[in-house]
């Protein structure tokens, strides 16, 4: 999310000061608040909002609850402590391997999710980048001109 408003305000152009950068200074600005990028911003924002909620208690708290980590971490088995037997060893082990891919296609589809919002969001920012771009070449050619 960081990132991503960091290059809406870049492609932009919108002058944001770095440290006041952030979703809301996007998506309330009076110019790009009626424009589809804010919505397709406001949507993103919106689809990661535990997973922003969760970053914010690690970093700031120290906090750490993931809880298909906590329910894998139950099933490990401690063979050297305790003779469960090779039946129930198994059992447990497969419970923990299912609980892991289940976790791994959780994660799977927050990085789909991911990569969807931030194309949408791409894709409204093509048109400005290509604008600058162009714009960059042009300065550039009378420069280069001058110097030959």
């Amino acid at each position: 999310m960081d990132y991503t408003v960091h290059l809406i305000n870049n492609a932009l152009r919108l002058g944001i000061p770095s440290k006041k950068c952030n979703s809301y200074t996007i998506t309330e600005n009076t110019i790009l608040k009626p424009l589809s990028i804010a919505s397709k911003l406001k949507n993103f924002e919106a689809a990661f909002s535990q997973i922003k909620a969760n970053r914010n208690k690690i970093l700031h708290q120290g906090e750490f609850e993931f809880k298909s980590v906590e329910e894998i971490d139950s099933q490990i088995v401690r063979s050297d402590l305790f003779d469960y037997g090779e039946e129930l060893t198994e059992y447990f082990n497969k419970g923990r391997r299912e609980k892991i891919q289940e976790t791994i296609k959780e994660l799977k589809e927050e990085v789909d999710k991911v990569e969807f919002h931030i194309g949408e969001i791409l894709e409204e920012l093509t048109q400005f980048i290509d604008t600058q771009v162009k714009y960059f070449e042009l300065e550039e050619k009378p420069a280069a001109n001058k110097m030959q």
